[in-house]
């Protein structure tokens, strides 16, 4: 019953993960070589648990849990983390883009060049773009099926395909503007960067000043008044780093 059991649950373990990977790959969220190495990491924790003598089935369960957990949260992990790259990469994509139009190159062409250049995620991302530009009906609106990421590059390459004489300066006003927002992000980034460390500092601080409280005059006689002092400072951190998140720059 027990072998029968832990089959059972490695079964629907391994259903559950091929269905995650198969998302990944379809999404295109990883190159083929990467997606070669997690296969082959689950794979191995699955081998290993395979190969424990006498495991029972709770502890089997807890165990198998893990990695199908650590996969469920993968393409939500891999997804933030490329949409970080993507953005820190826009302005390389239009200066690549700028580059190959003042030397004559078409824009649909300088896409498929520049996506050459780029990392597996960034590559197919403009691939895709370039289809979606040799399919574009002239007059059509937005289609709501494009990546966001890619909405603003793709509205400006449109503008670019009506009017082929204005390519290099709407693509250069178009990296302008990535630039100042960049630098708003980096400004917004050493202001939060601060503002956390100096919360750490005093919830260090804080920590030591309440265990000195409560090894010095006991927890039971001032435990309303150290709960409430744990809530205040709380509430403090909380509201300081989110008015942070407020911070405005001009750039």
């Amino acid at each position: 019953m027990r072998h029968a059991m832990i089959f059972a649950e490695m079964l629907l373990g391994t259903f559950i993960l091929v269905r995650i990977l198969r998302q990944i790959r379809n999404n295109s969220l990883t190159s083929p070589a990467a997606m070669t190495k997690i296969v082959a990491a689950f794979a191995l924790a699955e081998t290993l648990l395979m190969l424990v003598p006498a495991i029972s089935l709770l502890a089997f369960t807890v165990c198998w849990s893990i990695p199908i957990v650590c996969a469920s949260i993968l393409p939500f992990a891999i997804r933030r983390r490329r949409r970080g790259h993507f953005l820190s990469q826009r302005i390389w994509i239009l200066s690549s883009l700028i580059l190959h139009v003042r030397l004559g190159i078409s824009i649909r062409r300088a896409l498929l060049l520049t996506s050459e250049r780029a990392d597996f995620y960034i590559g197919t991302r403009l691939r895709q773009l370039h289809d979606r530009l040799v399919t574009e009906v002239k007059g059509s609106r937005l289609p709501s099926s494009i990546d966001p990421l890619l909405r603003d590059l793709y509205e400006t390459l449109c503008l670019c395909e009506a009017e082929p004489h204005l390519t290099v300066q709407r693509l250069v006003n178009f990296r302008q503007g990535l630039e100042i927002h960049e630098e708003f992000r980096r400004k917004t980034g050493q202001a939060l960067q601060q503002l956390r460390a100096q919360a750490y500092v005093l919830t260090a601080l804080y920590l030591a000043l309440v265990t000195f409280v409560i090894w010095r005059f006991g927890y039971a006689e001032h435990e309303r008044m150290i709960m409430l002092s744990i809530l205040l400072f709380t509430l403090g951190v909380f509201a300081t780093l989110r008015q942070g998140r407020k911070i405005k720059w001009s750039v």
